[in-house]
């Protein structure tokens, strides 16, 4: 923690950078202002000694929602994470004596997810209402009832049922486990929104799971819906609709939807607000440098240097490939991408390794059975005698047969793929030897939303499933039977947001140029005029003597 101090005028924290660092005040006051999603700078209030900020930024790097701005001469301690995070990793106790808002915690607890990208964290997460668990627990409790009543009935009537716990204890077992097996599956079922996402997954442990993505700013509108004992108890659906045709994302008996609905559109404004914020000073800092050409103007940093929004650190690059899989990857088609094979701008995917023996069993099993009737003492076993010409010319064309299309429908395999570039998603499916090809693509800046299917145990052992993703035209990507579901959804929603922000970063810069052309056009038609020149003077010619 280290004081610094402020002049009149200083910036201390700036909106839309990615917070990291806790202030507080000992002296002085600033003003808070902020930029609306319109683009217009409103006051928001006043800080003064004693007051403190920035508590989520520094636990979970928050984008700032204003700029700080000192009114008077100011003394500020500032605290960073990497400081923080050092006396943590020291004085682990230090934690217990730390007294967090209980929504900070929860925060903090439900931001540990592994789909989470870099500057992504979760604002909230929520689980169907209660009422839907004990919904859920009320059919093994009519089966304990029922099967107890039974019990009572045949124990009336003189039946034997000694010992009691042969009867009694395997029914209660089953009903506990039941239960629990009940509370885990409503426990895997969530909606989480984040500050560039809403995230629903669905999962039943090692049988199923789904996970539907809509970005924030792809959602159009937002619908909420309750029956008779959604009105009563305090619970409803919530639809989120996009542009796709298909395209919408419902989680069911939500608790209190309308509140879910507002923090979506909470988030949505602060996102574009924090966008404005940074155009605004980047245009600031273009106009600075037209009007004062021969000065280079400071880009007024704040007094806490953070990276603005869009500047989030990278994730861990991939090493580069080895020699074979360059060679596997040309031979194949194009490159896979970081997890597959390598490539330099594309990520592809083919489908799963099991789709490939599916469709080459039945040839690979003509092909083995060939070539153990080609092995003499095992046909000597299975046709007695010797074989005639004919038949060994027979064998040899099947053999050639089976091995061809054995050749085909694993090419016909590697031929298909999946391929995200940095500004497009596309199919292709080819035939071997040029019979036929059809590709389908769509830019990135279409796309509403991704979802991932993995249908059942084997798929969820093998780690394989279905990753549809739906465009703002007809009909949508499907990535059937793709190996590593999870890790190409996480990939496509990386290249989306990369694609997205390098199109806000050109549209921003082309904004900028045309502003400051307009500048340079307003300079010329008010700068001094000069007199009017002279009039050109005429040289005498010398006259000729008399």
């Amino acid at each position: 923690c280290v004081a610094r101090e402020a002049e009149t005028g200083t910036v201390l924290t700036q909106q839309g950078d990615l917070g990291s660092t806790y202030l507080l005040i000992e002296s002085g006051e600033a003003i808070t202002h902020r930029i609306d999603e319109q683009g217009k700078q409103r006051p928001v209030g006043m800080l003064e000694p004693g007051d403190a900020y920035g508590v989520a930024s520094l636990f979970l790097g928050e984008p700032r929602d204003v700029t700080v701005t000192a009114t008077t001469a100011m003394r500020v301690w500032i605290l960073k994470r990497q400081d923080l995070d050092a006396l943590l990793d020291e004085r682990p106790d230090i934690w217990d004596d730390l007294r967090l808002p209980d929504d900070l915690l929860q925060r903090l607890t439900d931001s540990q997810q592994d789909w989470l990208e870099p500057g992504e964290i979760v604002v909230a997460r929520t689980r169907r209402h209660p009422w839907m668990l004990l919904s859920a627990c009320l059919l093994p409790t009519l089966a304990l009832l029922a099967y107890s009543a039974l019990l009572l009935v045949l124990s009336g009537q003189g039946a034997a049922l000694a010992p009691w716990t042969l009867f009694v204890l395997p029914a209660i077992a089953l009903y506990l486990l039941s239960l629990a097996w009940i509370y885990v599956d409503w426990t895997n079922d969530y909606l989480a929104v984040t500050n560039r996402r809403v995230v629903h997954q669905e999962r039943i442990a090692l049988l199923y799971e789904s996970r539907d993505e809509v970005i924030l700013d792809r959602i159009q509108n937002l619908q909420v819906s309750r029956n008779f004992w959604g009105a009563t108890i305090g619970f409803g659906d919530l639809t989120l609709e996009t542009a796709a045709r298909s395209g919408f994302l419902q989680f069911t008996a939500a608790p209190d939807p309308e509140s879910l609905r507002d923090l979506i559109f909470q988030e949505q404004g602060r996102f574009v607000a924090a966008r404005r914020a940074a155009e605004r000073r980047l245009i600031k800092h273009s106009l600075a440098v037209k009007l004062a050409p021969d000065s280079q103007p400071s880009e007024e940093d704040a007094l806490v240097q953070e990276p603005p929004l869009g500047q989030e650190p990278s994730p861990t690059e991939q090493p580069p490939a080895s020699a074979w899989r360059r060679w596997v990857s040309r031979l194949l088609g194009p490159g896979i991408a970081a997890g597959t094979l390598a490539a330099e701008d594309a990520a592809v995917w083919r489908k799963h390794w099991l789709a490939a023996v599916g469709a080459a069993f039945l040839p690979g099993t003509v092909l083995l059975a060939l070539t153990l009737l080609a092995v003499t003492p095992l046909r000597h076993r299975l046709l007695p005698g010797t074989l005639s010409g004919d038949l060994r010319v027979a064998t040899i064309v099947l053999f050639v047969a089976a091995l061809a299309w054995l050749v085909w429908v694993l090419l016909d395999w590697a031929n298909d793929v999946y391929v995200v570039t940095a500004d497009r998603i596309i199919h292709v499916e080819r035939r071997p030897l040029l019979f036929s090809e059809a590709r389908r693509e769509a830019s990135l800046s279409m796309i509403q939303h991704v979802s991932l299917r993995i249908p059942h145990m084997v798929a969820n052992l093998l780690n394989y499933g279905d990753v549809v993703v739906e465009t703002a035209g007809p009909g949508q990507f499907a990535f059937r039977r793709v190996g590593r579901p999870r890790e190409v959804q996480r990939e496509i929603f990386r290249r989306i947001e990369a694609h997205r922000e390098a199109q806000r970063e050109r549209e921003a810069s082309r904004q900028r140029n045309e502003l400051t052309e307009w500048f340079d056009v307003f300079q010329e038609l008010h700068s001094p005029t000069s007199d009017d020149p002279p009039e050109p003077t005429v040289s005498p010619t010398p006259e000729s003597g008399i």
